[in-house]
C-alpha cells in the first residue's frame, strides 16, 4: 500500500488482534491451538502486540524474560517421562536445530 509523505497512519492493535482475515472466523474466541497451525509464527508487523521496528515496546524483552523464568519454574516442578521405551529413542542429526 502506498502512503503519501506526511500522511498520518493509525491502527488499532485491539482490532488487529480480532481481525478475521488474519485469525479466521473464530478470531474472537480464545483458542490457543490456533498457533499450532502456523509453519512460522506471525512477524511483528502482522501480530503487533509489542509493535515493531525502532519504536517497539520497551517492555518486550522484559516480558520475554518473565515468560521464560515462569516456564522454568513450572518445568522444575513437573516430572517428565518418556512416552516410548528408551530404546526406541533415536538421535535426529540435523544441520541446524529445529525450532
Amino acid at each position: 500500500t502506498w502512503v503519501a509523505r506526511g500522511s498520518t497512519v493509525a491502527w488499532s492493535t485491539y482490532a488487529m488482534g480480532r481481525n478475521r482475515r488474519i485469525w479466521g472466523e473464530d478470531a474472537a474466541v480464545f483458542r490457543p491451538e490456533r498457533w499450532f497451525a502456523f509453519d512460522t509464527p506471525p512477524d511483528a508487523y502482522t501480530y503487533m502486540v509489542f509493535h515493531a521496528g525502532p519504536r517497539e515496546c520497551l517492555g518486550k524483552r522484559l516480558a520475554m524474560v518473565e515468560m521464560k523464568a515462569l516456564l522454568l519454574l513450572i518445568v522444575k516442578e513437573v516430572k517428565l517421562t518418556l512416552a516410548v521405551p528408551p530404546e526406541e529413542v533415536r538421535p535426529d542429526f540435523q544441520l541446524t536445530i529445529g525450532m
